[in-house]
C-alpha cells in the first residue's frame, strides 16, 4: 500500500507523465455520465490532486438519476421554500447540508499556545503557519506538533508514526542528557522550510485553482512536496544530526 502511495505521488507533478495516464483514467470515468452538459461541468480544469480527489463507486452513477439534478453555480439566497442561484431560478428543498468543511490551514485553531518571553505561537506564525518537519517550532521549547503544516499528503497515519518517534526519540536525548529543555535550531527551521516551499512551487496543488493548502498570505501550508519515503528518512537523519538544541536543567 505505501509504495502504491508513492506511485500515485509522482502525479503531483503537472508535466509528469504519470499525472497524464491518471488523469485520462479519471476522465474515462466520466463517461458513465450520460448528459453531455452534467459531463462538461463535472469535467475538471486544472490538474489532477490540485484539490482532494472523490474515491466512489457510485458518485457518477447517481447524476444519471431522474430526481438528480447538478447546479454549478453558486447558491445567492436561501428562501423558505427552497434556494435562489445566482442566475436567479428557485429550486424548492426540504432539507439543506451546509458542507461547509473545516480550517485545514489554520493549525491549533481555538488553541493558545505560549512560547518564550510569553509570545503567542499564533502571533508569531500570522497567517502562514511553519513549523520544522511539521513538528516543531524556534522559541517554543518542548512544544511539539503531530500532523503540523506541510505534512500532509499520501497517507498521513504514515506520517504522523514518523512524527511521533521522532518526539519519542528527543524525548529519549532529554532523559538521557538530563536536560530539561529541547528546541529546534532556528537556522535550520528557516532552511527546513525555503526547501519546502520549493519543493511545492509548481506542484499540482499550486496552481490557479482554490484549495484549502493554501493560506490567505498565498503559501502553501498543509501539503508535502516529496515522496513520504524522504520525509521517513528526514525524520531518521535530522533527528540523529542533533538539530535539536537542549539546555540542562537547573
Amino acid at each position: 500500500m505505501h509504495w502504491n502511495v508513492e506511485l500515485a505521488r509522482r502525479a503531483i507533478d503537472p508535466r509528469a507523465r504519470h499525472q497524464a495516464r491518471l488523469r485520462e483514467r479519471a476522465l474515462a470515468h466520466l463517461a458513465t455520465v450520460r448528459d453531455p452538459a452534467t459531463r462538461a461541468a463535472l469535467t475538471p480544469d486544472y490538474p489532477l490532486f490540485c484539490k482532494r480527489v472523490i474515491v466512489s463507486d457510485n458518485f457518477y452513477d447517481m447524476f444519471n438519476r431522474d430526481n438528480v439534478t447538478l447546479v454549478p453555480r453558486p447558491v445567492a439566497s436561501v428562501t423558505q421554500t427552497g434556494l435562489v442561484d445566482v442566475d436567479g431560478v428557485e429550486r424548492p428543498a426540504d432539507v439543506l447540508v451546509m458542507a461547509t468543511g473545516f480550517k485545514a490551514a489554520s493549525y491549533l485553531h481555538g488553541l493558545s499556545v505560549r512560547g518564550r518571553e510569553g509570545r503567542s505561537l499564533h502571533d508569531v506564525w500570522g497567517t502562514e503557519p511553519q513549523a520544522f518537519l511539521g513538528i516543531c517550532v524556534p522559541r517554543f521549547p518542548n512544544f511539539f506538533i503531530l500532523y503540523g503544516p506541510n505534512t500532509n499528503g499520501g497517507s498521513i497515519i504514515f506520517n504522523i508514526e514518523r512524527q511521533a518517534e521522532w518526539i519519542a526519540r528527543a524525548v529519549s536525548r532529554m532523559a538521557r542528557r538530563h536536560l530539561g529543555v529541547i528546541e529546534v535550531k532556528e537556522g535550520a527551521f528557516r532552511r527546513y522550510n525555503r526547501w519546502v516551499d520549493k519543493g511545492n512551487a509548481g506542484r499540482s496543488w499550486d496552481g490557479g485553482c482554490t484549495n484549502y493548502f493554501r493560506s490567505p498570505a498565498g503559501r502553501i501550508v498543509t501539503q508535502w512536496p516529496y515522496p513520504l519515503t524522504l520525509y521517513a528518512a528526514l525524520t531518521r537523519v535530522l533527528s540523529s544530526a542533533l538539530v535539536c538544541e537542549g539546555r540542562r536543567a537547573r
